[in-house]
Parts: structure tokens; sequence; C-alpha cells
């Protein structure tokens, strides 16, 4: 400035070589504090930027877009050592053939489709004399005894026509109400010593005491059961709960006919 001036020349105002030094060092950054500042805005531009293309975007009102977070990863469970019964895993037959224990009956025998008989269990039971709480087996050989005293008058063979009735019916019952209560000889059936007390005596003219000795050992016969009476109750269904109680009487029979000669 001072050669200019020496030289002549007008020299410059103050002011513009002041602003000029001041747009230099705005365009060109002369320390690292400038530079700083300088990628600092650029930033902040930016941000400016992608503010207002987001609201740009969404429609107002609409709420704030959560970030999605980032899914952790779920730790890894052991697999069971047996893995869970499937249906599929069971064959076709074995599903058609399985059965439920409760509907199954005694001994091997299929329960009756429909429901209980109730005149099997009157006939089985004795006119329900079996469901006494206290030796329903002697309950029933005492309706036997009262049986026969009813038929031993009755002319010609009509008592033994009514005692093989008696018997035919008494099987189908006595199989029928075991069925119907699930269990292979019940304790309420006692249709087996009403016929089997009534064998022992039928056709025969006894006293007062050969009736209560029939009655006594006929009912240690059924109680103990020795052979051959243990060996035909294992007969299955109402054959099995009817036999034992007939060969008892039978045997008592043949020791009145042999004991007092009728």
């Amino acid at each position: 400035m001072r050669r200019r001036v020496a030289e002549g020349g007008a020299a410059p105002d103050a002011g513009e070589t002041d602003a000029g030094e001041n747009e230099e060092g705005a365009d060109t950054p002369s320390s690292p504090d400038q530079a700083t500042g300088v990628r600092e805005r650029v930033e902040r531009r930016l941000r400016e930027a992608e503010e207002r293309r987001t609201r740009s975007a969404d429609p107002p009102g609409a709420p704030t877009r959560p970030t999605p977070a980032t899914p952790q990863r779920a730790a890894a469970e052991p697999e069971p050592e047996h893995p869970p019964h499937r249906p599929e895993d069971t064959p076709d037959w074995d599903a058609s053939e399985a059965e439920p224990e409760e509907s199954r009956g005694p001994a091997g025998e299929t329960p009756p489709s429909g429901p209980p008989s109730r005149l099997a269990a009157f006939i089985a039971t004795c006119a329900f004399i079996g469901r006494v709480p206290i030796a329903p087996g002697t309950a029933g050989a005492v309706a036997g005894l009262v049986a026969f005293l009813v038929t031993r008058n009755l002319p010609g063979s009509l008592p033994v026509v009514l005692f093989v009735v008696a018997v035919a019916i008494g099987l189908w019952a006595g199989a029928r109400h075991a069925k119907d209560l699930r269990q292979p000889d019940p304790r309420s059936v006692v249709v087996d010593e009403f016929c089997g007390m009534w064998l022992a005596l039928i056709g025969t003219n006894p006293s007062v005491l050969v009736m209560v000795a029939a009655f006594v050992a006929f009912r240690f016969l059924d109680i103990v059961k020795p052979p051959p009476v243990r060996q035909v109750e294992r007969l299955p269904g109402g054959i099995g709960i009817m036999a034992d109680d007939l060969v008892a009487g039978g045997v008592v029979r043949l020791l009145l006919l042999f004991a007092l000669g009728m």
C-alpha cells in the first residue's frame, strides 16, 4: 500500500481491504477451529434436510414410528430326551382296537351293549335277598330251603320241573348280572345257593333236624369248597357261578340218601 502511495496510485479504502481479507478468510479456513466449525455446520444442515424429508413423508398427526429394536437371539433350549407322544405315531390298527380298562368285562368278557337288566338282577339276587349286608349266601340258602318246603307236597314230578326251570333261569340271570356288575362272581348273586339248597332236599321227606343238618352241611361245603366243588367253580360265565353250589347240594343229597336210606 505504501508503495502504491509512493508511486502516486490511489490508496485503496481500508474498509474494502478488510472486507476482502474477511471474505478470503471465510472461504478458506485458516485454522483447525474453523475447519471444525465448517464440518459441524455441514452435518447440521444434513440433519435438517433429513428431518424435512421425514416430515414430508409422514402425514400430519401420524404417530411417530418407533425404531424397531434389534431382536435378541433366543437362547437355544435343549431338546427333550423323549419327545412327546403324537397321535400320528400310533398306527391306525392300535387306535381302533384300544379300549379303556373300564369297558372290559370280567375274565375277558365284553360288557353288555345295553343298560343293566333289572329282571336279571331281581332273579340273580332272589328278589334282592342277596343284597343283605351280612352273609348273603346264607340268606340265599334259606330261600332255597323255603322253596323246598313250598313245593314238597306238589303232585308228581312238578317239583322237579320247577327246580329245572329255576336252574335254567338262574344260569342266565347270574351270568347277565355278573356281566352288568363286571365281576366274575358277585356276592349279591345268590340264585346258585338257592338252587343248591333246593337240590339237597328235593324229593325227600326229612324231619326238621335233618333239614337243619343238611343246611349246615351245604353251607360248610359252599364255604370251604373241597374238591370237586372248587374245580367246577372255575368254569366260565354263569356255569361256574351255578355249578359249585349244585355240586355241593348234590353231595349233601347223596349223604342224606346214604345216611337215612331215603
